[in-house]
């Protein structure tokens, strides 16, 4: 099948917009736009449709938001529109109502070619940090027209403005990716054996968006929380979101905690990601629960000096060669989710700073691991699955 994808910039007096946009990828998506809560919509839209979509912006934010919201809307909708080709094959029509809380909201679309739109979305006039829910109808009228397709949004109930716009963000990525689905359709091909990359599903992982990127760079990824399954895999990634107590313990009740200490004495890879990361040292500040032990060291609070937690973008400096690294330079930007994370040591391959320097990659023999999300860094964090993929194959 040919390569869905599309680069778009657009430039004006008030803005200056760039989109990249692949419609078969793993849902790794990024913005920065200037407008946080408006990033943070963008890749909600990019990770529930399954592209890989990467949104910079800069606007005449000093005036308003609404230049840099209905541009980027604009130049989305084009690359969607180039992106889909003649079409061919596609399923075309979709619809959803997706909840969220007490909120819900209804979308209907049809990638017709004849641009119309329905918004019937009375969301509450409010700020959400610097973002004016009252843009997002500017969006959605901008993003539909420019790619050409008839979308219908309703409100079905809801009260809180943050609930409701970012439900409306969520439908549409839904209804986008079965609309755009190639009926019959095939993927992405990879030479070689199917490697068998094992999830652990504990309870506490971003277990979708790590098997779409594993198996977009040509991972046979299973989600699973068997530890017998796990241990007939080639690879291991162990994710983590949440209270590190919370992990550890979980991960300890379904005896997968000998999984990983297993796969790692095995030589296998290992991988890593977020909380999945701090687990395997000795312990964190977070809880009295212990650690796996894996690596040396404990995990500490960032301090109160700036935003806890820390989410967004931070430049990693690569410290020392390793494998997984060697396609991705020095100073690339990767997406942080996180209040603690460990100190600098002798198994740090990458670091960053948040009020603090912290190891932001660590790696000792077999096993990897980030504080960063590499399904949440656009390509930069496929280029690491995949090295962690080609690993597996040739172990």
């Amino acid at each position: 099948m040919t390569s869905r994808r599309a680069v778009v910039e657009r430039t004006t007096k008030e803005t200056s917009v760039r989109v990249e946009l692949h419609l078969d990828g793993a849902g790794a998506a990024s913005a920065d736009t200037g407008l946080p809560f408006f990033d943070h919509m963008l890749q909600q839209l990019g990770t529930h449709a399954g592209f890989d979509l990467t949104v910079r912006a800069e606007g005449d934010l000093e005036v308003d938001g609404h230049h840099t919201v209905e541009d980027v809307g604009l130049a989305l909708g084009q690359a969607l529109r180039e992106a889909l080709g003649d079409k061919r094959g596609i399923r075309r029509f979709a619809s959803i109502t997706v909840p969220l809380d007490e909120a819900a909201v209804e979308v209907a679309l049809d990638l017709s070619g004849r641009p119309f739109v329905v918004h019937e979305v009375p969301v509450p006039a409010e700020m959400i940090g610097t973002y004016d829910t009252g843009l997002t109808e500017d969006f959605v009228r901008a993003f539909a027209t420019a790619a050409e397709m008839t979308l219908h949004v309703r409100l079905v109930s809801g009260r809180s403005p943050h609930h409701i716009v970012e439900a409306e963000f969520k439908a549409m990525a839904k209804c986008l990716q079965d609309a755009v689905r190639v009926v019959g359709g095939g993927g992405p091909e990879h030479e070689g054996d199917a490697v068998r990359v094992a999830i652990l599903d504990y309870g506490m992982g971003n277990l979708r968006s790590v098997a779409r990127a594993v198996e977009h760079v040509g991972g046979e990824a299973e989600v699973t929380s068997d530890p017998a399954a796990a241990l007939r895999a080639d690879a291991l990634v162990v994710p983590g979101v949440g209270h590190f107590g919370a992990c550890v313990r979980n991960l300890r009740e379904r005896g997968l905690d000998t999984v990983v200490t297993r796969t790692a004495g095995s030589g296998r890879p290992v991988f890593g990601v977020c909380v999945g990361m701090q687990i395997l040292f000795e312990g964190s500040e977070e809880s009295p629960e212990p650690g796996l032990g894996l690596l040396p060291g404990r995990s500490r609070r960032l301090p109160p000096t700036v935003k806890v937690p820390h989410m967004g973008w931070n430049e990693v400096e690569w410290l020392a060669p390793h494998p997984y690294t060697t396609e991705v330079s020095s100073g690339t930007r990767f997406y942080f989710v996180h209040s603690y994370a460990p100190d600098l040591g002798p198994e740090a391959v990458g670091r960053t700073e948040h009020g603090r320097p912290f190891a932001a990659a660590v790696a000792r023999d077999n096993v990897f691991a980030t504080q960063f999300h590499p399904e949440k860094s656009g390509a930069a964090g496929l280029a690491l699955y995949a090295a962690f993929v080609r690993e597996a194959r040739a172990a």
